[in-house]
């Protein structure tokens, strides 16, 4: 498998990281993923020519991506990327959904979040997205209520303080004995976690199901990397890993 490193800004210091030639579709996602390649650092004299600032894309200044800060339509994700919006997805679709728990249901806490995602002919499906402050009670009652009514759904939560007590709240319901559901452990940080259904969504073969979630979840993807809210792209970045692993085992009874 071929290996390409991506360096990435992180105050003033650069982290690598490994990431398969495969996860990308062109050069372009290497260069939103990392700013810095076409950008001068914060401490340089040099600028960029106006022609040049004109041609990439996205066109951010030095300052405010040494500082981490992208506009709202200056994301990495793109709103024009998001025009596929389909009434209803192809048929007896393989449907992984993932779920982002939250904490708290304290105004400014993250949200919990879920969304559940597919492929089709190369395109990626993102179906029935979900966003709520709420607290474990609740987290487990929504969950539950998805894996009775998404039987064709294989359902991933985030190991988390949470995600680990709903999981074992589960194994214990006879309700969902015989139901697809695991824990997923998260790895690697936001950005990385994003890139494969990044590549995707520039080449608009990311096709969101008519909702009422639709324009939330456009904002936030608009903002993302920094913006206040990034729980539902969390939780398409951790069904989209689902969708990538070949094999791994199910808590099924």
């Amino acid at each position: 498998m071929l290996i390409v490193h991506l360096r990435m800004q992180k105050a003033a210091k650069y982290t690598q990281i490994r990431i398969p030639r495969s996860e990308f579709r062109n050069r372009r996602i290497l260069s939103a993923a990392h700013p810095a390649r076409r950008f001068a650092r914060k401490d340089s004299t040099k600028t960029l020519s106006k022609n040049s600032a004109a041609s990439s894309a996205p066109t951010h200044s030095p300052r405010s991506i040494s500082k981490g800060r992208f506009p709202a339509e200056g994301g990495l994700f793109k709103r024009a990327w998001f025009k596929n919006i389909v009434t209803a997805p192809p048929p007896n679709l393989k449907w992984k959904r993932g779920y982002d728990l939250g904490i708290s249901k304290k105004a400014g806490a993250d949200y919990t979040a879920s969304l559940r995602v597919a492929y089709h002919n190369g395109d990626l499906y993102i179906d029935g997205g979900y966003r709520a402050r709420i607290e474990y009670p609740d987290q487990l009652r929504y969950i539950r209520d998805r894996i009775l009514n998404e039987r064709s759904t294989e359902h991933g939560i985030e190991q988390s303080a949470n995600g680990f007590a709903v999981v074992q709240e589960l194994r214990r319901d006879q309700n969902t004995q015989g139901r697809a559901f695991r824990a997923v452990k998260v790895e690697g940080d936001k950005l990385t976690r994003a890139l494969p259904w990044l590549a995707l969504a520039e080449e608009g073969r990311v096709n969101l199901v008519r909702g009422a979630w639709n324009a939330e979840f456009i904002e936030e993807a608009c903002s993302f990397p920094s913006g206040t809210h990034d729980d539902q792209i969390d939780a398409v970045s951790l069904a989209v890993r689902m969708q990538q692993q070949q094999s791994g085992k199910f808590h099924t009874f």
